[in-house]
């Protein structure tokens, strides 16, 4: 049985007031240096995310978003009624807007980095965090190696031991200082 946050994202998406965004930062999750001197951007691309702001990211949108937005039950609807509209940050901002939830996957970040989107009663932003079995992810990623880039750190026992130990402060630090 599935239960990880593909199959939890597909869930949340069934309804149609969702839109939906695969792993708009997954090019800053490099190594621990890129990340920190990337921090800043991809936080500022997830607040352009969550605000629905494409068309002032076009570069990124035609690289990135697009294919991530394809699992967009609106999108997809879209894209089959007309390839130039699917392909259009602005016609995509319009169903994001237009969306009662706006729902981000990021998998491969840690929970604290999320942490000042907390601070900005703007966003209204909830956060589901799926654990797994840390046997089960380094299988997984043992196995994406051969298929797709995968940092060393996200397949080293001690870095992920490390990265849930971090998240588990986090959640109990969040739980705590954000309890709704």
């Amino acid at each position: 049985m599935r239960s990880g946050s593909s199959f939890t994202a597909r869930l949340l998406t069934v309804a149609p007031w969702t839109f939906y965004t695969e792993e708009p930062i997954r090019e800053y999750l490099g190594d621990d240096v890129a990340v920190k001197d990337h921090l800043k951007t991809a936080l500022n691309l997830l607040r352009d995310i969550l605000q629905c702001q494409f068309s002032i990211r076009s570069d990124y949108y035609a690289k990135r978003l697009t294919g991530a937005h394809h699992h967009n039950v609106d999108t997809v609807k879209l894209c089959f009624m007309s390839d130039i509209l699917c392909w259009d940050p602005f016609y995509n901002e319009i169903f994001c807007q237009a969306a009662q939830m706006r729902l981000v996957r990021l998998v491969n970040m840690e929970l604290g980095f999320v942490e000042s989107l907390l601070f900005d009663r703007d966003y209204n932003l909830k956060i589901i965090h799926l654990v797994r079995d840390p046997r089960g992810t380094l299988s997984s990623r043992n196995i994406l190696k051969g298929v797709h880039t995968v940092h060393p750190k996200f397949t080293n026992v001690h870095h992920v031991c490390n990265r849930y130990r971090s998240d588990l402060t986090s959640a109990i630090r969040f739980a705590r200082d954000y309890p709704d």
